[in-house]
Protein backbone atom coordinates (compact mmCIF):
# COMPACT_ATOMS: atom_id res chain seq x y z
CA UNK A 1 0.00 0.00 0.00
CA UNK A 2 1.40 3.38 -0.91
CA UNK A 3 -0.07 6.78 -1.75
CA UNK A 4 0.66 7.99 1.76
CA UNK A 5 -0.73 4.99 3.65
CA UNK A 6 1.60 2.88 5.78
CA UNK A 7 0.46 -0.72 6.27
CA UNK A 8 -0.77 0.10 9.79
CA UNK A 9 -2.57 3.25 8.63
CA UNK A 10 -4.26 1.28 5.87
CA UNK A 11 -5.31 -1.31 8.44
CA UNK A 12 -6.80 1.41 10.66
CA UNK A 13 -8.64 3.07 7.78
CA UNK A 14 -10.00 -0.31 6.68
CA UNK A 15 -11.42 -0.77 10.18
CA UNK A 16 -12.91 2.73 10.06
CA UNK A 17 -14.50 1.86 6.71
CA UNK A 18 -15.93 -1.19 8.46
CA UNK A 19 -17.69 1.09 10.94
CA UNK A 20 -15.36 0.80 13.94
CA UNK A 21 -14.58 3.73 16.21
CA UNK A 22 -11.15 4.55 17.63
CA UNK A 23 -11.74 2.68 20.89
CA UNK A 24 -12.84 -0.47 19.05
CA UNK A 25 -9.91 -0.23 16.64
CA UNK A 26 -7.47 0.14 19.53
CA UNK A 27 -8.92 -2.89 21.27
CA UNK A 28 -8.81 -5.00 18.10
CA UNK A 29 -5.21 -4.03 17.29
CA UNK A 30 -3.96 -4.22 20.87
CA UNK A 31 -2.84 -0.59 21.00
CA UNK A 32 -4.01 2.52 22.83
CA UNK A 33 -6.62 4.91 21.50
CA UNK A 34 -3.87 7.56 21.47
CA UNK A 35 -1.80 5.36 19.14
CA UNK A 36 -4.74 4.98 16.76
CA UNK A 37 -5.29 8.74 16.74
CA UNK A 38 -1.57 9.40 16.20
CA UNK A 39 -1.59 7.10 13.16
CA UNK A 40 -4.63 8.94 11.83
CA UNK A 41 -3.16 12.41 12.38
CA UNK A 42 0.05 11.44 10.55
CA UNK A 43 -1.99 9.92 7.76
CA UNK A 44 -4.10 13.07 7.40
CA UNK A 45 -0.93 15.14 7.11
CA UNK A 46 0.66 12.74 4.59
CA UNK A 47 -2.33 12.63 2.23
CA UNK A 48 -3.50 16.21 2.77
CA UNK A 49 -6.89 15.65 4.38
CA UNK A 50 -8.47 16.86 7.61
CA UNK A 51 -10.84 14.10 8.68
CA UNK A 52 -11.46 10.36 8.72
CA UNK A 53 -14.27 10.49 6.16
CA UNK A 54 -12.07 11.94 3.43
CA UNK A 55 -9.18 9.66 4.40
CA UNK A 56 -11.51 6.67 4.11
CA UNK A 57 -12.74 7.76 0.67
CA UNK A 58 -9.14 8.14 -0.53
CA UNK A 59 -8.25 4.71 0.84
CA UNK A 60 -11.29 3.12 -0.85
CA UNK A 61 -10.36 4.79 -4.15
CA UNK A 62 -6.81 3.47 -3.83
CA UNK A 63 -8.08 -0.03 -3.03
CA UNK A 64 -10.37 0.05 -6.05
CA UNK A 65 -7.63 1.26 -8.38
CA UNK A 66 -5.18 -1.41 -7.20
CA UNK A 67 -7.83 -4.11 -7.68
CA UNK A 68 -8.30 -3.03 -11.30
CA UNK A 69 -4.54 -2.84 -11.86
CA UNK A 70 -3.92 -6.45 -10.79
CA UNK A 71 -3.77 -8.94 -13.64
CA UNK A 72 -6.42 -11.59 -13.55
CA UNK A 73 -5.32 -15.17 -13.23
CA UNK A 74 -7.18 -17.92 -14.98
CA UNK A 75 -6.79 -21.51 -13.98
Amino acid sequence: MSAGFSPRQAEIVALIAGGLEDKEIARQLGVSVTTVRTHLQRLYRNIGVHNRSVATVKWLELEESTMHARPSVSL
